[in-house]
């Protein structure tokens, strides 16, 4: 009975990972393709806070990073 239990647990998990992925997907990639001009910028302040940025974008769970990258 617990390893039923158990595999019940895995799987809500995988499909609640699999939502999360899916709902972050579009906002990702426009935000990727919003960067990419800024990406060629001369200035180097704005390649750097764009980086920044995006790095910040890859774990959405740290909000604190995203809000000072932001």
């Amino acid at each position: 009975m617990g390893f039923g239990r158990a595999a019940e647990l895995l799987s809500r998990e995988r499909v609640a990972s699999k939502q999360t992925v899916a709902a972050v997907r579009e906002p990702l990639t426009r935000a990727a393709t919003a960067a990419a001009p800024l990406m060629r910028c001369s200035d180097p302040a704005v390649v750097t806070a764009t980086e920044q940025l995006l790095n910040a974008l890859s774990d959405v769970e740290d909000t604190a990073r995203l809000e000072a990258a932001l």
